[in-house]
């Protein structure tokens, strides 16, 4: 069973479609990739994430690249 959503679809009281959510997930289920359309499937968001992890699986690093803005957000995790 998954535990992390593949795609989410957000509707209005009418049933019409907002915005649909898709997500990619890597081995340890952290997103790798984060897409946001709108109603006519434009790209409103685009994230990719990259991740590095320590001997304990532990997340050490994150880094969220904004591919439509071209902007790069690093978080570094200490234990």
């Amino acid at each position: 069973m998954e535990k992390n959503p593949k795609k989410i679809t957000i509707r209005d009281k009418e049933q019409n479609i907002k915005s649909i959510q898709e997500y990619k997930y890597n081995e340890y289920g952290d997103p790798v990739i984060f897409k946001k359309m709108d109603s006519l499937g434009k790209i409103i968001i685009h994230w990719i994430y990259e991740y590095k992890y320590d001997k304990l699986k532990r997340k050490t690093m994150m880094k969220i690249s904004d591919v439509g803005a071209g902007k790069e957000t690093t978080m570094d995790y200490e234990y």
